[in-house]
C-alpha cells in the first residue's frame, strides 16, 4: 500500500495556493504562464510542498518546521530558481506561508 499524504495538511496547502493567487495573481501568472487557475492552484500547493520538503531536508525536525528554517528554504529555492519570476515566486510564496501559516511576517518583509 502507497503511503499518500505530504510534510504539511492539505487544508494548509489550500489557504496558501488560495492566498497567493487572490491577493499576488500577477506573480502567479508570471510564474505559472498559461495556466489556468485550478492549475495555478495545483502548482502552488505542490511548490508549497516543496518548500516544507526542503526544510525538512536541509533541518532535522521538529525545527524544520519553525518559521526560521522555512525562510531560509524559501529563501534557497528563490536563489536556484531558473528565471527571474519564478525567483520572486518564491519570495512570494514564502510570505504568504509566514502570513497564513505563522500568524505573519514579523516585518521581514
Amino acid at each position: 500500500m502507497a503511503v499518500r499524504g505530504g510534510v504539511i495538511p492539505r487544508k494548509a496547502k489550500q489557504q496558501v495556493a488560495r492566498g497567493l493567487v487572490d491577493n499576488f495573481k500577477e506573480q502567479a501568472d508570471a510564474a505559472f504562464p498559461g495556466l489556468d487557475e485550478p492549475a495555478q492552484l495545483r502548482a502552488i500547493k505542490e511548490a508549497t510542498e516543496r518548500l516544507f520538503r526542503r526544510s525538512v531536508a536541509d533541518n532535522p525536525l521538529p525545527r524544520a518546521m519553525s518559521r526560521e528554517c522555512v525562510r531560509h528554504a524559501w529563501l534557497a529555492l528563490s536563489e536556484e530558481a531558473e528565471t527571474p519570476a519564478l525567483s520572486e515566486f518564491w519570495v512570494t510564496l514564502g510570505g504568504v506561508v509566514e502570513y497564513t501559516m505563522y500568524g505573519g511576517t514579523d516585518g521581514v518583509l
